[in-house]
C-alpha cells in the first residue's frame, strides 16, 4: 500500500481550489 499523505499539508501552499482540483485528479486514479 502507498504511504499516506496529508492533502490538508499539501494543500497549505496552494490555493484552496486548485488543492481540492489537484485532489480529485489524483483520486481519478485508480490506486490499489
Amino acid at each position: 500500500m502507498p504511504k499516506r499523505v496529508n492533502w490538508r499539508e499539501i494543500a497549505v501552499d496552494v490555493d484552496a481550489a486548485e488543492g481540492e482540483a489537484v485532489v480529485a485528479r489524483l483520486k481519478s486514479f485508480d490506486i490499489d
